[in-house]
């Protein structure tokens, strides 16, 4: 193997309480001091709604709202400004909650002050009864996106620095998740009559597809390793536009050109998997798993 083929296909490794810690532990308590804060804000005439995100330090959990009369509901630890904006239009019928938490207004003191104190959070709590147009930009920490229970017009996942978890639902609305500086795995649904754009960033990717499934992706690697798990047996294709690292593929695929390969018997196959695949720096990789096998092991603590 040559010397740039070993560089390529390197693991990716990060640590970023552990940086946060060394990093806090020179500054100590340089920054201002934590504040916790609570918003909610009802569905009311809404049919529609749009909600952005835009996270600061520390964890971001963003999930279902258990109270159904409400369009949001956020609770959070940080430093800096936090706003809660809203917004409507129609008469009520559509509504736009920005949720922001303006950590740069702390200046550099604030963020590196922050970044020493892992007890920082937000918990933004999403409606499930009507369509929401979702933007995310998750910030300097751990987030988990679940929208797996929302109703979605579109969605816009941005990761930022630190590990990144997304569940995407079922439906048909536009998608893409960008990964930022850090792991990023994206947990796509079945079914999804929209094509879901998913592109690479510093660190690894990693996409589950489950079985059954029967949808389009549009995935671009970019630095780290990109990972397409398929749940063994799902039929699908695969065009691929190379780049600087390797491209791994299971084996037993028909070649139909220089660049696509497909499982036999895809073309009469009711449901299947289409993926455009743009190589990046680090290695590219479609791999068949049995992921109800992985969560039994799971289960077990295996």
């Amino acid at each position: 193997m040559s010397d740039k083929k070993k560089n390529v296909e390197t693991e990716f490794s990060f640590d970023f309480s552990g940086l946060a810690n060394k990093i806090g532990e020179v500054v100590g308590t340089i920054g201002e001091e934590p504040e916790t804060s609570y918003f909610d804000e009802k569905i009311g005439e809404a049919t529609v709604a749009k909600v952005e995100i835009n996270g600061g330090m520390g964890k971001l959990h963003v999930h279902p709202v258990e109270d159904e009369s409400l369009l949001a509901q956020v609770e959070t630890k940080h430093i800096g400004k936090m706003n809660y904006v809203v917004s409507q239009s129609g008469n009520g019928a559509g509504k736009t909650v920005k949720i922001e938490n303006q950590v740069m207004r702390g200046g550099f003191r604030g963020i590196i002050g922050g970044m020493g104190k892992k007890d920082l959070y937000i918990d933004a709590a999403l409606t499930t009864a009507i369509p929401l147009e979702l933007k995310v930009e998750t910030g300097v920490g751990e987030a988990l996106v679940d929208a797996r229970d929302l109703s979605l017009i579109s969605a816009h996942v941005d990761g930022g620095v630190g590990p990144a978890t997304v569940y995407l639902p079922e439906g048909d609305y536009k998608a893409k998740v960008e990964a930022g500086v850090g792991p990023l795995t994206v947990n796509v649904p079945a079914h999804l009559k929209s094509t879901l754009r998913i592109e690479g960033g510093v660190g690894p990717v990693t996409v589950n597809v489950p079985a059954g499934a029967n949808l389009t992706l549009d995935v671009e690697a970019g630095v780290g390793p990109m990972t397409i798990r398929l749940a063994e047996g799902t039929p699908f294709m695969v065009d691929y536009d190379g780049g600087l690292g390797p491209f791994h593929r299971p084996n037993g695929l028909v070649q139909k050109s220089k660049k696509v390969w497909q499982t036999e018997g895809y073309d009469l196959a009711a449901e299947s998997v289409f993926v455009k695949l743009e190589g990046g720096v680090g290695p590219s990789k479609i791999v068949f798993v049995d992921h109800e096998a992985e969560k039994s092991k799971r289960k077990n603590g295996e």
